[in-house]
Protein backbone atom coordinates (compact mmCIF):
# COMPACT_ATOMS: atom_id res chain seq x y z
CA UNK A 1 0.00 0.00 0.00
CA UNK A 2 1.33 3.44 -0.90
CA UNK A 3 0.19 6.66 0.72
CA UNK A 4 0.96 10.04 -0.77
CA UNK A 5 -0.03 12.99 1.37
CA UNK A 6 -0.19 16.50 -0.01
CA UNK A 7 1.32 18.82 2.60
CA UNK A 8 0.50 22.29 1.23
CA UNK A 9 -3.20 22.03 2.07
CA UNK A 10 -4.81 23.81 5.03
CA UNK A 11 -4.69 21.87 8.29
CA UNK A 12 -8.41 21.01 8.22
CA UNK A 13 -8.17 19.33 4.79
CA UNK A 14 -6.85 15.78 4.48
CA UNK A 15 -5.88 14.38 1.12
CA UNK A 16 -4.50 10.87 0.64
CA UNK A 17 -3.98 8.80 -2.44
CA UNK A 18 -4.24 5.11 -1.69
CA UNK A 19 -2.91 2.54 -4.10
CA UNK A 20 -3.89 -1.05 -3.37
CA UNK A 21 -2.01 -3.74 -5.24
CA UNK A 22 -2.85 -7.00 -3.47
CA UNK A 23 -5.07 -9.77 -4.76
CA UNK A 24 -4.98 -13.07 -2.82
CA UNK A 25 -6.73 -15.08 -5.54
CA UNK A 26 -3.92 -14.67 -8.11
CA UNK A 27 -0.99 -13.94 -5.78
CA UNK A 28 0.71 -17.29 -6.45
CA UNK A 29 0.95 -17.05 -10.23
CA UNK A 30 4.19 -15.89 -11.83
CA UNK A 31 2.31 -13.71 -14.31
CA UNK A 32 0.45 -11.87 -11.56
CA UNK A 33 3.62 -11.32 -9.50
CA UNK A 34 5.37 -9.85 -12.56
CA UNK A 35 2.30 -7.72 -13.34
CA UNK A 36 2.13 -6.50 -9.74
CA UNK A 37 5.84 -5.58 -9.69
CA UNK A 38 5.55 -3.62 -12.93
CA UNK A 39 2.31 -1.96 -11.88
CA UNK A 40 3.79 -0.93 -8.54
CA UNK A 41 6.88 0.70 -10.07
CA UNK A 42 4.99 2.32 -12.95
CA UNK A 43 2.34 3.70 -10.56
CA UNK A 44 4.91 5.27 -8.26
CA UNK A 45 6.81 6.67 -11.26
CA UNK A 46 3.60 8.19 -12.63
CA UNK A 47 2.70 9.72 -9.26
CA UNK A 48 6.15 11.22 -8.79
CA UNK A 49 6.54 12.37 -12.42
CA UNK A 50 4.66 15.58 -11.65
CA UNK A 51 7.26 16.46 -9.01
CA UNK A 52 10.35 15.70 -11.11
CA UNK A 53 10.72 19.13 -12.78
CA UNK A 54 10.60 20.77 -9.35
CA UNK A 55 13.36 18.62 -7.90
CA UNK A 56 15.89 20.85 -9.65
CA UNK A 57 13.95 24.02 -10.50
CA UNK A 58 11.93 25.83 -7.81
CA UNK A 59 8.14 25.76 -7.89
CA UNK A 60 6.31 28.88 -6.67
CA UNK A 61 3.91 27.64 -4.00
CA UNK A 62 1.41 29.52 -1.88
CA UNK A 63 1.75 28.25 1.68
CA UNK A 64 -0.93 28.13 4.36
CA UNK A 65 0.21 31.47 5.81
CA UNK A 66 -0.62 33.17 2.48
CA UNK A 67 3.00 33.78 1.44
CA UNK A 68 4.48 32.51 -1.80
CA UNK A 69 7.77 30.66 -1.57
CA UNK A 70 10.10 28.97 -4.02
CA UNK A 71 10.00 25.26 -3.23
CA UNK A 72 12.27 22.41 -4.31
CA UNK A 73 10.74 18.97 -3.78
CA UNK A 74 12.84 16.08 -2.48
CA UNK A 75 12.06 12.49 -1.65
CA UNK A 76 12.47 11.72 2.03
CA UNK A 77 12.89 8.44 3.85
CA UNK A 78 10.51 5.73 2.85
CA UNK A 79 9.54 3.35 5.64
CA UNK A 80 8.48 -0.06 4.39
CA UNK A 81 8.05 -3.51 5.86
CA UNK A 82 10.16 -6.36 4.43
CA UNK A 83 7.72 -7.47 1.69
CA UNK A 84 7.51 -3.89 0.41
CA UNK A 85 11.31 -3.50 0.61
CA UNK A 86 11.60 -6.62 -1.57
CA UNK A 87 9.20 -5.08 -4.08
CA UNK A 88 10.95 -1.70 -4.07
CA UNK A 89 14.49 -3.08 -4.24
CA UNK A 90 13.61 -5.55 -7.04
CA UNK A 91 15.04 -8.48 -5.09
CA UNK A 92 13.97 -12.04 -4.43
CA UNK A 93 12.21 -12.58 -1.10
CA UNK A 94 14.64 -13.88 1.51
CA UNK A 95 17.58 -11.78 0.30
CA UNK A 96 18.93 -8.70 2.05
CA UNK A 97 17.66 -5.47 0.43
CA UNK A 98 20.85 -3.59 1.43
CA UNK A 99 23.62 -6.01 0.42
CA UNK A 100 24.16 -9.06 -1.76
CA UNK A 101 24.55 -11.55 1.07
CA UNK A 102 23.21 -14.99 0.11
CA UNK A 103 19.72 -15.67 1.38
CA UNK A 104 20.90 -18.62 3.46
CA UNK A 105 23.53 -16.51 5.25
CA UNK A 106 21.69 -13.39 6.47
CA UNK A 107 22.58 -14.04 10.12
CA UNK A 108 26.34 -13.90 9.43
CA UNK A 109 26.51 -10.69 7.40
CA UNK A 110 29.00 -9.09 9.81
CA UNK A 111 31.35 -12.06 9.40
CA UNK A 112 31.33 -12.02 5.59
CA UNK A 113 34.29 -10.31 3.94
CA UNK A 114 32.90 -10.34 0.40
CA UNK A 115 29.47 -8.82 1.05
CA UNK A 116 28.88 -5.86 -1.26
CA UNK A 117 26.25 -3.16 -0.72
CA UNK A 118 23.60 -3.09 -3.43
CA UNK A 119 23.84 -0.21 -5.91
CA UNK A 120 22.31 0.68 -9.27
CA UNK A 121 25.72 0.66 -10.95
CA UNK A 122 26.74 -2.79 -9.68
CA UNK A 123 23.33 -4.25 -10.52
CA UNK A 124 23.54 -2.84 -14.07
CA UNK A 125 27.01 -4.40 -14.52
CA UNK A 126 25.70 -7.76 -13.33
CA UNK A 127 22.66 -7.48 -15.62
CA UNK A 128 24.96 -6.90 -18.61
CA UNK A 129 27.18 -9.88 -17.73
CA UNK A 130 24.80 -12.52 -16.32
CA UNK A 131 21.63 -14.32 -17.35
CA UNK A 132 18.27 -13.79 -15.65
CA UNK A 133 18.59 -17.15 -13.86
CA UNK A 134 22.12 -16.33 -12.60
CA UNK A 135 20.93 -12.97 -11.30
CA UNK A 136 17.96 -14.58 -9.51
CA UNK A 137 19.88 -17.52 -8.00
CA UNK A 138 23.27 -15.93 -7.35
CA UNK A 139 22.38 -12.38 -6.29
CA UNK A 140 18.64 -12.35 -5.55
CA UNK A 141 17.96 -9.81 -8.30
CA UNK A 142 14.61 -9.64 -10.09
CA UNK A 143 15.95 -8.35 -13.40
CA UNK A 144 12.76 -7.95 -15.44
CA UNK A 145 11.60 -4.88 -13.45
CA UNK A 146 15.07 -3.34 -13.30
CA UNK A 147 14.76 -2.26 -16.90
CA UNK A 148 12.79 0.73 -15.56
CA UNK A 149 12.18 0.91 -11.79
CA UNK A 150 10.38 4.00 -10.52
CA UNK A 151 13.51 5.59 -9.04
CA UNK A 152 15.20 5.67 -12.47
CA UNK A 153 12.25 7.63 -13.84
CA UNK A 154 12.30 10.14 -11.01
CA UNK A 155 16.06 10.64 -10.72
CA UNK A 156 17.11 9.56 -14.23
CA UNK A 157 19.72 7.14 -12.80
Amino acid sequence: MLYLEVCQLPADVSCELKLFLADKEHADTVEFRNFRRHLYHQSIAHILEALRPYMTTPDIVRYADGHYRRTIYVLGPYIADYPEQVLLACIVSGWCPKCDSPSHNLDNIGNELNVTPRSHQLTRLRMDALSEAELWDGYGIVSDILVRPFISVVYKC
